[in-house]
């Protein structure tokens, strides 16, 4: 942590010089630095707030493994289903006939 905002401070620095160097207005620096910083510290307050959340969930696994709770096992559905008495027609039987010529009887 102390290296990622040691790091942005050098750049913010080095920021600064370059456009105080180009002849940047002063009153455009003071936004500038004011979002530079503002993002710096968003970031490390990001890090910051993941590693906390991280740490929380790595000691809830360890207690969560040092109680040794018995596994549980969803029960196997025995259930079946009904034998239908009718067999389904084959679909077969209703198509075949589709590819028949047909004799047209005209008047």
């Amino acid at each position: 942590m102390g290296y990622i905002g040691g790091f942005g401070m050098f750049g913010f620095i080095f920021v600064i010089l370059i456009l105080v160097k180009n002849g940047v207005d002063r009153n455009a620096l003071i936004p500038i630095s004011f979002f530079y910083l503002a993002a710096l510290f968003g970031i490390c307050f990001l890090i910051v707030r993941q590693i906390s959340a991280s740490s929380k969930k790595s000691s809830e696994k360890e207690t969560a493994s040092n109680e040794h709770q018995p596994a549980y096992l969803r029960p196997v559905t025995t259930a079946q289903l009904r034998e239908t008495i009718d067999q389904p027609v084959s679909v077969t039987e209703h198509t075949t006939r589709t590819l028949d010529e047909v004799v047209i009887e005209r008047k």
